[in-house]
C-alpha cells in the first residue's frame, strides 16, 4: 500500500539519498555538485513562492518510494503577474511501478488555480501527461540539439564513449565533424567578460525583455531571478569546474552598460558546456549574440573542453548562433507540456530550456 503526501522540505537529506538510487541524481547536498540540491536550495531561498515543494510517495513502512518535484516561478502575460509551477525530478522505486499517474493527479489537484507545466519528462511518461489533459507547447524549440565544436576528436570520443566499436572508428572520422577554428575567436564586436556575481545592472536587458514578451506568457527575467537560479553555483574563475557549476558572461556597450548575458553550465560527465540562459537587448542583437558565443568558445579552449551545446533557447538566438558558427546537430524528442486553462492560450506560451530542471 502506498500513500501520496505533500512535501515541503521536511527531510532533504533522506530525499537526496532516495533520488541518488540507480545514479538518478548525485548523492550530494551541495548545489555545485547536484541538480536536485540546487533545486531544493532555490525552493528554500524563495519559499517556492508559497507553493508546495513536491509530492512524495510513502510505503507502509513510512519510507519514500517516489518523488515528483514542484517548482514555482513568477511569470507575466500582458502586464498581468502570475505564479506558475512546473514538475521537476520524477522518480519512483522500481518495486512500485504503475503509480506515476497518481503523482500527476496530485500535482493537478494541489495546484488547481495555478498555471501548470511539465518540463522535459522522459518518453515513457509522455502519454501519462497527455491522458491527464496536458498539451505540448513550443514544439519546434525542443526537437534538435546543437553542438558548436572546437575540438572535434575529443568531442566525437565523448559522443561515442559507450559505443566501443564506433569509438574506434571515430579515430579516423573525427575530421567529418564541423568545427570552429582559432580564427573564430578574433574580432569580437563587443567587450565581454566573466562575471564575479549577479549583483549587476541588467536594466537594459530587463526593459527590452518586458517589451518584447508583452504578448506572451513568459517567465520573469531580472537580476533577482538570475541570483536565485544560479547564484549558488557560480564559478568566478576558469578552473576546477564541478559537475553543476556555471560560468556567467556579460557583454558591454561603449558606455559600459550590460547589453547581453549568458549563463553556461557543465554537462554532467562530459567536457562540454550547455547554454542555461541567454538574453540580450534587441538593438544590434546579432553582434551581441556573436560576441557572447565567441567569449564562451574562448573559455572552452582555455579549460580544455570540446564543445558548447544548446537547445530550447529562443529561436532568434538559435538562428544567430547557427548563422555565425559551424555546428553538429542531433535530432531529439524533448517536450514541454502545459495544462490548458481559460487564462493563457497554448500558442501564447513562451518557454525556454534550462538544463538543471529550473526552466524559467
Amino acid at each position: 500500500m502506498i500513500t501520496i503526501k505533500n512535501y515541503n522540505g521536511e527531510n532533504n537529506e533522506i530525499l537526496i539519498r532516495f533520488l541518488s538510487q540507480e545514479s538518478f541524481m548525485v548523492n550530494s547536498n551541495s548545489p555545485r555538485d547536484s541538480t536536485i540540491s540546487s533545486i531544493l536550495d532555490y525552493q528554500k531561498k524563495t519559499n517556492n513562492y508559497g507553493q508546495q515543494h513536491g509530492t512524495i510517495m510513502i510505503n507502509n513502512k513510512e519510507e519514500i518510494v517516489g518523488f515528483l518535484g514542484n517548482l514555482a516561478f513568477p511569470a507575466k502575460y500582458e502586464n498581468k503577474n502570475f505564479i506558475a509551477v512546473q514538475t521537476t525530478s520524477a522518480f519512483i522505486d522500481k518495486n512500485y511501478p504503475g503509480n506515476f499517474k497518481k503523482f500527476i493527479n496530485s500535482f493537478i489537484l494541489s495546484n488547481e488555480d495555478t498555471i501548470k507545466f511539465s518540463i522535459l519528462p522522459t518518453e515513457k511518461i509522455f502519454s501519462s501527461f497527455e491522458k491527464c489533459g496536458f498539451v505540448q507547447v513550443n514544439k519546434q524549440r525542443f526537437n534538435k540539439q546543437y553542438y558548436v565544436v572546437i575540438s572535434p576528436k575529443e568531442f566525437l570520443n565523448e559522443f561515442l564513449q559507450k559505443k566501443e566499436i564506433l569509438k574506434f572508428i571515430s579515430k579516423f572520422l573525427f575530421w567529418l565533424i564541423p568545427h570552429n577554428s582559432e580564427q573564430t575567436y578574433k574580432n569580437n564586436n563587443y567587450h565581454c567578460k566573466l562575471m564575479l556575481d549577479f549583483n549587476n545592472d541588467y536594466s537594459q536587458i530587463e526593459m527590452d525583455y518586458e517589451k518584447r514578451m508583452y504578448s506572451f506568457f513568459s517567465p520573469v527575467w531580472n537580476k533577482n531571478i538570475l541570483e536565485n537560479k544560479f547564484g549558488n553555483k557560480l564559478l568566478p574563475e576558469k578552473k576546477n569546474l564541478k559537475e553543476n557549476e556555471i560560468f556567467h558572461f556579460c557583454c558591454y556597450n561603449s558606455t559600459n552598460e550590460i547589453i547581453g548575458s549568458i549563463v553556461v553550465k557543465k554537462i554532467r560527465n562530459f567536457n562540454r558546456l550547455i547554454i542555461s540562459d541567454i538574453q540580450t537587448i534587441s538593438n544590434n542583437q546579432s553582434f551581441i549574440v556573436k560576441s557572447l558565443i565567441i567569449e564562451v568558445l574562448c573559455c572552452l579552449k582555455e579549460i580544455d573542453y570540446n564543445s558548447l551545446m544548446f537547445y530550447g533557447i529562443e529561436e532568434y538566438y538559435s538562428a544567430e548562433i547557427l548563422k555565425n558558427f559551424k555546428y553538429f546537430v542531433k535530432n531529439t524528442d524533448k517536450r514541454i507540456y502545459y495544462k490548458p486553462n481559460n487564462k493563457i492560450p497554448p500558442e501564447k506560451i513562451n518557454f525556454v530550456f534550462s538544463d538543471d530542471d529550473m526552466n524559467f
